[in-house]
């Protein structure tokens, strides 16, 4: 009898924090709970039921004492967490909320954000982490083109396409929106970080999970079809057959979107993904001149620069000097350590020149402490 009295003053407690909160923070909060369960409870709120019937539904279970204690406790810290990030939370149809997604299939039901959504239409670029150096500079090239054209660009913040995409968007002045897979208290790659606080006061990262989460193989494919909702076209550049960039293609060709896709070197499997969606209806990219006419845009929203501005560091300089497009020659770059014994330059001085180096998208951070010069960094 004591412990079936706990269970219910538990699940009370945990019921009666729900309810006490705005309806942002409440999905925010029910999310917080297990966001593996989530996937179900948030694709229930966009078909229209109600947040506080589904906590009710929840506290009406008996997982035990402990589930409930940690599940209140979860949910403050998400919240919580959020305000020391300076972040903030929206449902649908909330201001702010982005208009392409309170329209057609898998729709979030709250979204978690840090910067701000920026206004007209968006392109999304993606494809593979193991990119080329070719492809990386095609997709910075199609990032400054849209943005030229007064659009913004949105991607995954991963390495390789995403991340060329993004600086590329960043370089010529535009705006641009990173869509996570982990809560905003956990960027992925880490060594993003630095990318993501740019990308946040020109646009906005954001995720449909609490801060606490760190994300799981799920979490990433479920964030595609975010993208794929949020973009008026999709582009792939390079993807090889398993890549996570066709899943969001397909999900923009299921929901009637123009999907195009650089077919690439026959012999390289980067591509063979890539290749495989002209079968399913997309188009072939060969260059900016291929992409869709930028709707809702009156005319260019920014001043693009396309002038890069040599680093200022004479370390950076000397390290920008030493680097070659392909490093090692297989495009895997040069590790830091190697570089630093080429140049003789101390871990801090090197630390400092490579940060300038990756935030003027004069090289790319491949992870693992491996570094390559961007195609036409000067």
């Amino acid at each position: 009898m004591l412990l079936e009295t706990a269970k219910r003053d538990a699940a009370a407690r945990w019921l009666g924090f729900i309810k006490g909160l705005q309806e942002a923070r409440r999905r925010l909060a029910l999310a917080a709970f297990d966001p593996g369960e989530w996937r179900g409870l948030a694709a229930l709120l966009v078909a229209g039921e109600d947040s506080m019937t589904l906590a009710r539904g929840l506290a009406a279970r008996d997982p035990g004492v402990q589930r409930w204690v940690c599940g209140l406790r979860a949910a403050r810290d998400a919240l919580e967490y959020l305000e020391t990030l300076g972040g903030w939370v929206l449902a649908p149809g909330e201001a702010g909320w982005p208009p392409a997604l309170s329209r057609g299939a898998g729709r979030p039901a709250v979204l978690a954000g840090r910067g701000s959504f920026p206004e007209g239409p968006a392109l999304a670029i993606v494809g593979t982490r193991g990119s080329s150096p070719e492809g990386d500079a095609l997709a910075g090239e199609l990032a400054a083109a849209w943005v030229a054209r007064g659009g913004w660009v949105v991607s995954g913040g991963a390495r390789g396409i995403d991340a060329a995409a993004h600086r590329s968007a960043l370089a010529a002045g535009g705006r641009t929106v990173v869509v996570a897979g982990t809560g905003l208290g956990h960027p992925f790659p880490f060594n993003h970080r630095s990318l993501f606080r740019r990308i946040e006061e020109a646009g906005a990262v954001v995720s449909e999970y609490p801060p606490i989460f760190p994300g799981r193989p799920w979490s990433f494919l479920d964030r595609n079809r975010i993208i794929a909702g949020i973009a008026e076209a999709v582009v792939v550049v390079e993807a090889p057959p398993r890549s996570g960039a066709l899943s969001t293609a397909r999900f923009a060709l299921k929901c009637g979107k123009k999907v195009l896709t650089v077919p690439g070197n026959p012999a390289d499997p980067r591509s063979a993904g890539a290749r495989s969606l002209l079968d399913r209806g997309a188009s072939p990219l060969r260059g900016p001149e291929d992409l869709p006419a930028c709707r809702e845009a009156p005319g260019p929203l920014f001043a693009v620069d396309r002038s890069r501005r040599p680093p200022q560091d004479p370390a950076a300089r000397r390290v920008l000097e030493a680097l070659v497009v392909d490093g090692d020659g297989d495009g895997g770059g040069w590790h830091l350590d190697e570089i630093g014994r080429r140049l003789a330059l101390d871990p801090g001085t090197l630390s400092a020149a490579l940060l300038e180096l990756e935030l003027g998208g004069f090289v790319d951070a491949l992870g693992g402490g491996r570094f390559r010069r961007v195609p036409g960094g000067q």
